[in-house]
This record gives structure tokens, sequence and C-alpha cells, in this order.
């Protein structure tokens, strides 16, 4: 034991020669903190970004909006563009209905024109209405006076001869006739 212990008072009071190539013992170094430490470099990259988006922001407003400024107009463009459009609520229902009417006479005239030639032949036809078309490019069919027809069918002196996906055309006597959705 004794031998143990001598060889530990040597290692403890000599120092040992050392060999130059052989690197020096590490000694622990102590940084001082940085002024501010982590918490400043954030604020300093928020502030810096809360600046670049405020001044774009700014320059948006001042130049990104210039296009959408409505330039001045003329009291004579503004009486030729009140003549264009009615802001009459009432009148522009009129003007709605009259074309309605317009078109509904028309229609009527159409069916007149079925019917007489249909009554030519000794058939008797009721107007075909169109209420709607089930397209499907393999079997296509169409809802005509409330009846689902393909087309080949007849019903009401009305034959179906096509069905597209906006259209139907029927016959009815000799006259054909194509029917839209309105």
């Amino acid at each position: 034991m004794s031998l143990i212990n001598d060889a530990l008072r040597r290692a403890t009071t000599e120092t040992p020669d050392r060999d130059p190539k052989e690197l020096p013992t590490m000694q622990p170094t102590y940084r001082p903190a940085r002024a501010g430490g982590a918490g400043f470099s954030i604020f300093i990259v928020c502030f810096v970004l809360a600046a670049v988006l405020t001044l774009g922001a700014w320059i948006y407003w001042k130049h990104g909006l210039k296009a959408n400024v409505a330039q001045p107009v003329s009291a004579a463009e503004r009486q030729a563009a009140a003549s264009k459009t009615n802001n009459n609520p009432i009148a522009r229902a009129a003007q709605t209905l009259g074309k309605v009417d317009a078109a509904n006479k028309e229609g009527e005239a159409e069916v007149d024109n079925m019917q007489k030639s249909a009554g030519s032949a000794g058939v008797a036809v009721s107007a075909p209405k169109l209420q709607g078309i089930f397209y499907n490019e393999n079997n296509p069919s169409a809802l005509i006076n409330g009846k689902s027809l393909k087309v080949g069918d007849e019903t009401d002196g009305v034959k179906v001869l096509e069905i597209t996906k906006s259209s139907v055309k029927v016959q009815s006597g000799s006259d054909v006739r194509e029917l839209t959705m309105k």
C-alpha cells in the first residue's frame, strides 16, 4: 500500500517534463455575456420585420391603389350613362314583363302552327312543353308534358327526334321544332 501512496505523492508534487508535441492541458474558459442576451436579438429581428411590412403596406397604399381611383366624369358622360341604364325598378320590371309577353306570344304562334299542321293530319295535339333534360350519352331522356321520353318515343302526337344537352328536337305531324329550356 505504501508504494501506491508514494506514487500518488510524487505525482501530485512533481511537475513532469512535457513533450513539446503534447497538447497543453485544457482550462475552462468563460465568455462574458453579450449585452441584452438572446432576447435582444429576437427583438431586433421582429422590429426589422415589422418595419419592412409597414413600409410595404404604405407603398401599396400610396402607389398600388392609384390605378383603382375613379376618374372624374363629365356631366354629359353621366347623362349618357343614365339614359342607357334604368334605375327605376318598376320600369325595369315592366321591360322584363314586356319581353316575356313577346316570347309567350311567339311561342303561342308556333303552337298554333303545330296544331294547324297536326289538325290537317287528323291528330289532336297539345302544345309540347319541355320541362327537363336528363342527358346521358348512352341513354338521354327528356321530360315533355310531364312524361319521360327517349329518342323515338311519341306522346300526344309529338315524336322525340333528338336529345342534346340543351335542347330537344320534336316532330308534330310534318312540323319539326326544337324545344329549349328557358
